[in-house]
C-alpha cells in the first residue's frame, strides 16, 4: 500500500524541487549573509508538495486517458506503473494530488504572511501550472516547453531567493534563466520516446508539432545557452568556481547526439541521453548551492 502511494508521487524524482530551493537560498545567503530557517523550511514544503501534486495528478490523468498503457515504460517514461498494477488506486492518486496541493497552498499562505502578500501572485501562477499542466499545457507546444523552467526555476528557485531576503538583480536573472533552460530540456528530452503515444492522446509537444529535428536543435541550443549564462554569472559575481557549474550543461552536446535523428531508432542511446539529462539537472543546482554557500558553513 505504502509503495503504491509513494509510486504515484514519483518519489525518486522529487529531489529536484529541494535542490532548486537550495540554489535560490544559497544565492540569497551569499549576497545577504543571513539565513531564516523557518522561511527555508516552508520553501522546502511548498516545493515538495507542489512537485508531488503535479506528479500525482499527471499519473491519475494519464491513467484515465489510457496514455500510460500506450507508452513503452522506462525509468523516465510511461508513469510509475502503479495505477496499471492497481487500478483501484486511481481515486487515491487523485486524492493524494489534491491533498498535496492543499498543503502547498497552506504553506504558501503562511509564507506570504511572514514575507510579502505579493507572494500570493506567484503562488497563483504555480497553482495554475500544477492543475493545468496535463489537461491544458501539454496541448500547447511552447507552453509545454517553458512550463518546467517557469515552475521550478522562476517560481521555486527565484521565489526562494526573494523570500530569503534577496532582491531581484542580474545575478538572480542569470541563475534563473540558466536553470530554466536545463529544466525545460529535462521534460523535452523525455518527450522524444513518447511521440506516438502523446500524439494519440491529443498532446501537442514540441517533438510532435515541430518534428524531432527541430526539437533536437532546441535541446542543444538550451544546453549551450545555459552554459553561457552560468559563465556570465561567474564573471558577474567574480566567483570563478562557478565555471565548474557552467561546464556541466556542455554535456548537452553528448545528449544531443544520443537523441539521434529518431529517438525510436536507438532506444539504448535515448535512455542514456535521458539519464545524463537528469544528472545535469541535479548536479548543476547542487554544485551551485555548494559553491555559493560553502564560505558560510566552513
Amino acid at each position: 500500500m505504502l509503495k503504491a502511494l509513494l509510486g504515484v508521487i514519483r518519489v525518486p524524482f522529487l529531489l529536484l524541487a529541494p535542490l532548486c530551493v537550495f540554489a535560490g537560498s544559497a544565492l540569497a545567503l551569499h549576497e545577504q549573509g543571513a539565513f531564516n530557517g523557518l522561511v527555508f523550511s516552508l520553501c522546502i514544503v511548498i516545493a515538495l508538495t507542489a512537485h508531488s501534486a503535479v506528479n500525482a495528478l499527471n499519473e491519475w490523468h494519464d491513467f484515465k486517458t489510457g496514455l500510460d498503457s500506450l507508452t513503452t515504460r522506462t525509468p523516465f517514461n510511461g508513469g510509475s506503473g502503479t495505477l496499471q498494477a492497481h487500478p483501484h488506486f486511481a481515486p487515491i492518486a487523485l486524492f493524494i494530488g489534491i491533498i498535496m496541493l492543499l498543503i502547498c497552498m497552506a504553506a504558501g499562505i503562511w509564507l506570504s504572511m511572514l514575507t510579502s502578500p505579493w507572494l500570493l501572485l506567484a503562488g497563483l501562477v504555480g497553482l495554475l501550472i500544477v492543475t493545468a499542466y496535463t489537461p491544458i499545457i501539454t496541448r500547447h507546444p511552447l507552453l509545454c516547453l517553458i512550463a518546467p523552467g517557469l515552475g521550478f526555476a522562476a517560481l521555486i528557485m527565484g521565489g526562494s531567493y526573494v523570500v530569503m531576503g534577496g532582491h531581484i538583480n542580474l545575478s538572480l536573472l542569470l541563475l534563473v534563466l540558466a536553470s530554466a533552460m536545463l529544466l525545460n530540456n529535462l521534460l523535452l528530452v523525455n518527450q522524444f520516446p513518447d511521440i506516438t503515444a502523446d500524439a494519440h492522446s491529443g498532446r501537442r509537444t514540441l517533438p510532435i508539432v515541430f518534428d524531432q529535428h527541430v526539437s533536437r536543435q532546441v535541446v542543444l541550443a538550451q544546453f549551450i545557452t545555459s552554459s553561457l549564462l552560468l559563465g556570465l554569472l561567474a564573471w558577474h559575481m567574480a566567483n570563478w568556481a562557478l565555471l565548474l557549474a557552467a561546464a556541466l550543461p556542455l554535456l548537452g552536446i553528448h545528449i544531443f547526439r544520443g537523441i539521434g535523428a529518431s529517438a525510436q531508432a536507438d532506444p539504448s542511446a535515448m535512455l542514456n541521453a535521458q539519464r545524463l539529462t537528469v544528472l545535469v539537472n541535479l548536479v548543476t543546482p547542487a554544485l551551485i548551492s555548494l559553491l555559493l554557500s560553502a564560505p558560510f558553513w566552513f
